[in-house]
C-alpha cells in the first residue's frame, strides 16, 4: 500500500472509531442515567411520540388503503407514510401541540397549543398537516382506512371511532390504562373491532407502545 493510501485508510479507521466511540459513550451515559430530556427532545424532533418505523410504514403500505390521520401532530407519520407512496391526508385540531411556544406563527406552525402528554414536541411541521376535527373531516373520508398515532388522555381517539365509518384502524400508543386515549375508547374497540396484527414499534426508552391493526365486526 501506498504511503497516500496508508494515510487514507488511516483516516477512514479512525473516524469510525471515533463514531464507534461517541456511540458506545451514549449507550452507557443512557443505561447508567436512563432517558434524559435532551435525549427526550432529540427523539421527538426527530420522529415525534412514536417512531414512525420502516415496518410498521410498510405494514400500513401492505394494507393498499389510503389513509386519514387524526391527531397527526407536526405530521412525522404522515411524511413517512407519503415519502412510502400511500394516498395520506392528515389533520390535527391543533389544540395541544405540545413543547411549542407561545409565539403565534401564521404559515407552517400550529398557532393554538399547550402542553399534552408527548412532551416537547416542536410546533414546525414537518409533513402537511390540515386543521380538522373528527367531528367534521371524518365523514368525507369514509373509504379510507382511520390511523391514530399516540392519541392524548382526552376525547379525541374516542370521537374519531364515533365520527369514523370505514372498517381499518390503525392505532399506535399504549394499551388500555396507559398514557393514551380514553377507558371509552377501549371499551369500544372491544365491543365492535377485532385485531388483526399487532407490531412492535421503536418507542422512546421506557414506552410501551405497539402498532394495532384492527377491522370493523
Amino acid at each position: 500500500m501506498k504511503g497516500r493510501d496508508r494515510v487514507m485508510a488511516r483516516s477512514v479507521f479512525e473516524g469510525r472509531l471515533d463514531a464507534m466511540r461517541k456511540e458506545v459513550e451514549k449507550e452507557s451515559e443512557r443505561i447508567l442515567y436512563g432517558p434524559t430530556a435532551p435525549s427526550r427532545r432529540a427523539y421527538l424532533s426527530s420522529y415525534g411520540c412514536t417512531k414512525p418505523t420502516t415496518d410498521a410504514v410498510s405494514a400500513i403500505a401492505a394494507l393498499g388503503q389510503p389513509i386519514v390521520e387524526m391527531g397527526a401532530g407536526v405530521g412525522h407519520w404522515e411524511k413517512a407514510l407519503r415519502t412510502a407512496g400511500v394516498d395520506v391526508v392528515a389533520y390535527d385540531d391543533w389544540s395541544a401541540v405540545p413543547g411549542a411556544d407561545d409565539e403565534p406563527v401564521a404559515k407552517g406552525r400550529a398557532t393554538e397549543h399547550s402542553p399534552g402528554p408527548c412532551e416537547n414536541e416542536s410546533a414546525a411541521l414537518v409533513g402537511k398537516v390540515l386543521h380538522g376535527t373528527p367531528d367534521v373531516t371524518l365523514p368525507h373520508n369514509p373509504g379510507r382506512a382511520l390511523l391514530l398515532v399516540y392519541p392524548g388522555p382526552d376525547a379525541m381517539a374516542e370521537d374519531s371511532l364515533t365520527h369514523y365509518s370505514g372498517s381499518t384502524l390503525v392505532y399506535v400508543g399504549e394499551n388500555a390504562g396507559g398514557a393514551n386515549a380514553t377507558p371509552r375508547f377501549f371499551q369500544e374497540l372491544q365491543r365492535a373491532w377485532k385485531v388483526v396484527k399487532v407490531m412492535e414499534v421503536e418507542p422512546f426508552s421506557g414506552g410501551c407502545e405497539r402498532m394495532w391493526i384492527l377491522k370493523r365486526t
